[in-house]
């Protein structure tokens, strides 16, 4: 099995949330995880984005947002063919 990568690796997803979230004024100083899960489609979207943790103040949906907006992913593949995972 091979499972799922962002494009460029995991350095540069974590790259991508730090660049693209956006704080509002009463989230900026929150010091906690938000959590959330995905599927990554054969094609590489992601789909089923569900954040499970949420900080309030906005943060649920700017997660979503960045998310959405994250490039293609290679997707998982199984037995040689690809697979959404």
């Amino acid at each position: 099995s091979v499972y799922p990568e962002y494009t460029g690796g995991e350095i540069l997803f974590q790259k991508h949330i730090k660049q693209n979230f956006k704080f509002t004024k009463e989230s900026k100083y929150l010091n906690d995880t938000l959590i959330a899960t995905f599927i990554v489609e054969k094609d590489g979207k992601l789909d089923s984005i569900n954040v499970s943790k949420d900080l309030g103040f906005g943060t649920k949906e700017e997660l979503f947002r960045v998310l959405s907006s994250s490039k293609k992913w290679y997707p998982g593949e199984e037995n040689g063919k690809k697979k959404e995972l």
